[in-house]
């Protein structure tokens, strides 16, 4: 009963991505609409459901892609005793999997759907698993060297220990819109290029990101990160993207951070009352989002970390220091998404944000800047 409730549960946690099974004059040969489900891989539009009932799997002009739904302990055995070898795409759908085998498969993608899984052997030949609202205890055993890809939504997994893959072979793992609280990196990853944790209960971050060797995209938004360290990315020579955007963050800025390669930096909605790069390097960064932070008038020393044709992205003028915003137009690209307020103008700031040598201005000159100020942003705005 404790088994059946449970997929009453997942199932309709998948509502808002239902999918209907449409029956083609190809017997059971189905068509998934793409506007209902789409996997993150894309979409393979014909299925096998099983069991067929009047023909050999063999001669089925889609057998190479075949779900099984509603399974129970009892037919995921008779699956593993099947002759299903040739199948290269599998999916499993509002099934009940309390130990199922199915090492001797050579498929190359498998898909599990609105299930409870217990414990799961996997095939030596998967390039790719993709999981989307499912119960989970652990992580199915015995990763291989095919392994390119790792795809979790909606999963019920709480930590993440990454000592748990193959860090030889594994690209990309996503575990998006679910529970996670806690993970760690451990040993070097050597081959992991995307990590994307966003939308869980993160609070902290691990210490050993830098074993991140070969990451490029790193995604930890929507989560519950409070205080941040941002040294933590220091040394992650091959990260391209980071992205930070809502969370409540007080950012810590005060280590060395390089980041050689960075080239997109979103910390927009997160509530930043402050922010100082003194000790940041990025000289190929394109992009630095911080739009939606209220309570942010002025970026400190902003000048000399990054590159001149880096874009600033700022939102609601009415925040930010007039005198910061010149020299912002001056030295860089500066973007700002049309204010609600359309006659919403910055705000004069007694202090000199960048931190450079340069007398104080008198009144009337403050006066004078503000006006300019104001005609760059507008001229800016008019161009959006």
């Amino acid at each position: 009963m404790e088994c059946l409730l449970l997929v009453v549960v997942l199932t309709l946690a998948g509502a808002s991505r239902a999918y209907e099974f449409q029956k083609t004059n190809l017997g059971d040969c189905i068509r998934v609409p793409a506007t209902n489900w789409t996997w993150p891989d894309g979409l393979i539009s014909r299925w096998l459901i099983y069991p067929t009932s009047f023909k050999s799997v063999f001669d089925d002009p889609c057998r190479s892609s075949t779900v099984f739904q509603n399974l129970s302990i009892d037919t995921s055995y008779t699956i593993i005793q099947s002759k299903y070898e040739y199948v290269t795409h599998i999916w499993i759908d509002r099934s009940i999997l309390h130990k199922a085998d199915m090492s001797y498969f050579k498929a190359k993608t498998l898909r599990i759907s609105n299930s409870i899984l217990v414990e799961l052997s996997l095939p030596s030949s998967l390039s790719a698993v993709y999981f989307q609202n499912v119960s989970m205890k652990g992580f199915p055993s015995y990763y291989s060297d095919n392994l390119r890809t790792w795809s979790g939504n909606n999963i019920s997994i709480k930590s993440l220990d990454l000592d748990s893959f193959n860090k030889g072979s594994l690209k990309s793992l996503e575990i998006t819109n679910g529970y996670l609280s806690w993970f760690r990196v451990g040993s070097p990853f050597h081959s992991l290029e995307n990590l994307d944790l966003h939308e869980n209960k993160l609070q902290t971050l691990p210490n050993d990101l830098d074993n991140l060797l070969a990451v490029e995209k790193l995604n930890f938004s929507k989560n519950r990160l409070e205080f941040l360290e941002m040294d933590l990315f220091d040394g992650l020579e091959s990260l391209k993207v980071l992205d930070l955007s809502f969370n409540r963050l007080t950012v810590s800025t005060y280590s060395p951070l390089v980041l050689p390669a960075l080239e997109r930096l979103s910390l927009n909605d997160c509530d930043l009352k402050s922010l100082n790069v003194l000790y940041w390097q990025m000289p190929n960064l394109e992009v630095l989002n911080v739009e939606n932070n209220y309570m942010l008038s002025n970026i400190n020393h902003l000048r000399n970390h990054f590159s001149e044709d880096t874009i600033i992205q700022i939102s609601n003028v009415e925040n930010w220091c007039c005198d910061w915003l010149a020299d912002v137009a001056m030295h860089f690209k500066l973007e700002q998404r049309p204010s609600e307020n359309e006659n919403g103008r910055c705000r004069a700031c007694l202090v000199n944000p960048f931190n450079d040598p340069t007398p104080s201005r008198s009144g009337g000159q403050l006066s004078r800047s503000i006006k300019e100020v104001n005609r760059r942003l507008q001229a800016i705005i008019d161009k959006l």
